[in-house]
């Protein structure tokens, strides 16, 4: 039996202290799905790498696909989140507790969060890691290949220095859907 072929068909990456591209990108993001609320760095730094995947592999948005599901992966940078949100607590009590921030005192937050801006209805998956995407890379392409999905978006958010973050994501799809559409793959799995 033949193994099915997964190919990269886009790559994207993001550094939250790289302000001006983040902020035009989630600018250019708001215009095109008309919603979104962007709060922490964590989270537009992975809504931006996730952008740059979805157009370099040529996939618009919002998709409203449910054949497209998110991979991610995260380190323990959620608890850059919770340090912030306990110390407005502690700082301000009642009136230091932002009702936009403690959402993301959980890491789940972060991945519902980029379903909902581009409009991914496939699965969701959310693991943590310590220093590599490896993982969830591999976990993507199993779901491909059993068939669980056709497109996954893959890659996470890893903590780079204090309070800078790194995001890079990849699309991964089945060779012959890449080819079907007209994608190019960068390499094969």
């Amino acid at each position: 039996m033949k193994t099915m072929e997964i190919v990269v068909t886009g790559m994207g990456y993001s550094y939250s202290d790289d302000h001006s591209v983040i902020e035009e990108t989630l600018n250019s993001i708001r215009q095109r799905t008309g919603k979104t609320r962007f709060i922490h760095d964590i989270e537009k730094s992975a809504v931006t790498a996730v952008s740059f995947a979805l157009d370099d592999a040529g996939i618009s948005f919002p998709s409203g696909r449910d054949d497209i599901g998110l991979f991610m992966g995260i380190d323990d940078s959620v608890e850059d989140v919770k340090d912030d949100f306990f110390r407005g607590v502690l700082g301000h009590g009642i009136y230091g507790a932002s009702p936009l921030m403690f959402p993301f005192t959980s890491p789940n937050a972060f991945s519902a969060q980029i379903t909902i801006v581009f409009d991914i209805r496939g699965e969701c998956v959310l693991m943590p890691v310590n220093y590599s995407f490896e993982d969830v890379i591999k976990y993507a392409a199993v779901c491909i290949r059993n068939g669980y999905t056709k497109t996954a978006i893959s890659g996470g958010v890893l903590r780079k220095g204090n309070d800078v973050y790194e995001a890079g994501f990849f699309v991964l799809e089945n060779a012959q859907n890449a080819k079907d559409r007209g994608a190019t793959g960068y390499c094969r799995l």
